[in-house]
């Protein structure tokens, strides 16, 4: 019988392809009905709220898959695929549950001494491999690229051609990575520990979009010069109104640059003492992210629909699924009830424990939002309804800047490869 998630999952693919299915004939016991809009209590800067945690569901789609270090989603061929600290790698069907075992892992994946050696599937090593993505070109056997932070590498697993490359390498922990396919070109957006890039697949290049490696262990907006880069730990390609971004997490602040101008924002969120906290609202003034010395390692998820995607994100001590919403420019908690525990439900009545990472998939006016848990073994669905369409009169949340770090900065020139 198919779990709760899975028949969601199959319900919003439904929702795809226009197919007159209703929750009634999907789930054994329908959704409440949820009202979205302006609510009772007081709104932040006269904004209406647009989501509300009571429309979320969060159910359990697979446990059992040991310890989960990334996630990654192909949504045209209805898989996520997971890699543990051991370097395992497991294929999931979505629909049907079903878990495939693709590579073993080994205790010596998980130390830094033992190397990272390329080759076959089977014989290659990695060293605490974290974030990951799914080529959506291929449809067939996986092509899958990883992030290995314990050996500051970026490496291409092919399982079609069985074989393990490493496409960049540094002396920094990389972190997490998206696959996009950006004017015909497929392009890989990369986070490492004080740096954010790109690499483009047909040709090779790199090319630096936020950070350096001069100055570490602090924060900055403004151009690529001076623009500085902490600890990302998920990292999201996506078009907006005022161009590409590539949006991360960067210690307990969500940020991101333009791609073009290569200017880097801070949308939400802070890193002094009195942005600590859990706090929903405007990003600028009331939104708190994080707890003392809290990193948002869960990963990033980004809504696939328009050109202000949702954004949604995990405090590993909030313990809370947020999402951040760019038209009225406020954060919202999607699911979860601020405890470590596994409880799923609706809203804030779930709870999570510490997450691997996030993906998201979005039909119709729904986000399925899968999060994998890192000890659990477990792959958490949250089905949340989108918000209405904001208000024409509605400004786009922009990031103030000095005139001089404006966005309208002239592009740099690219760099044949990021700094290591």
């Amino acid at each position: 019988m198919l779990s709760k998630a899975a028949r969601h999952y199959l319900l919003v693919l439904a929702l795809a392809t226009l197919q007159p299915l209703s929750f009634a004939q999907v789930f054994s016991t329908p959704s409440p009905t949820t009202t979205l809009g302006p609510t009772s209590s007081p709104s932040v800067l006269n904004t209406p709220q647009r989501f509300t945690s009571a429309s979320s569901e969060v159910s359990t789609l697979v446990t059992g898959l040991g310890l989960v270090s990334g996630v990654a989603l192909h949504p045209l061929n209805s898989k996520l695929y997971t890699i543990s600290p051991e370097g395992a790698i497991r294929e999931i069907n979505i629909v049907t549950q079903n878990v495939v075992v693709l590579r073993n892992g080994t205790a010596s994946n998980t130390l830094v001494t033992a190397g990272c050696a390329d080759g076959t599937v089977e014989n290659a090593t990695f060293q605490i491999p974290q974030g990951m993505a799914a080529d959506k070109r291929y449809t067939g056997d996986a092509v899958l690229y990883i992030c290995d932070a314990g050996g500051n590498n970026l490496r291409k697993l092919d399982f079609g051609q069985n074989q393990v490359t490493t496409l960049d390498t540094g002396v920094k922990a990389y972190r997490d990575v998206d696959m996009q396919m950006v004017n015909s070109h497929p392009m890989l957006y990369v986070a490492k520990d004080n740096q954010i890039f790109s690499l483009n697949l047909t040709d090779q290049v790199t090319r630096v979009l936020s950070g350096n490696l001069v100055t570490i262990g602090s924060q900055a907006d403004g151009p690529l010069d001076i623009a500085r880069v902490k600890k990302p730990f998920g990292v999201r390609y996506a078009q907006s109104t005022q161009g590409p971004r590539v949006y991360f997490t960067d210690t307990g602040t969500v940020r991101y640059v333009n791609v073009e101008s290569r200017v880097t924002y801070t949308m939400a969120g802070g890193t002094s003492q009195s942005n600590f906290g859990y706090r929903d609202g405007a990003f600028t003034i009331s939104c708190r992210l994080q707890r003392v010395n809290e990193e948002l390692s869960g990963g990033l998820g980004i809504s696939s629909t328009g050109t202000n995607p949702l954004l949604y994100t995990f405090g590993n001590k909030t313990k809370r699924l947020r999402v951040l919403d760019n038209a009225p420019g406020q954060c919202f908690t999607v699911a979860g009830k601020g405890t470590s525990n596994y409880i799923d439900g609706s809203g804030t009545r779930a709870s999570f424990g510490s997450p691997a990472g996030i993906e998201v998939f979005t039909a119709g006016s729904t986000d399925i939002i899968f999060l994998a848990e890192k000890t659990t073994g477990s792959i958490r669905v949250i089905s949340a309804s989108l918000p209405s369409a904001a208000p024409s009169n509605t400004p786009t949340y922009v990031p103030s800047l000095a005139p001089s770090l404006s966005p309208s900065t002239s592009p740099l020139p690219a760099t044949n490869s990021p700094s290591s």
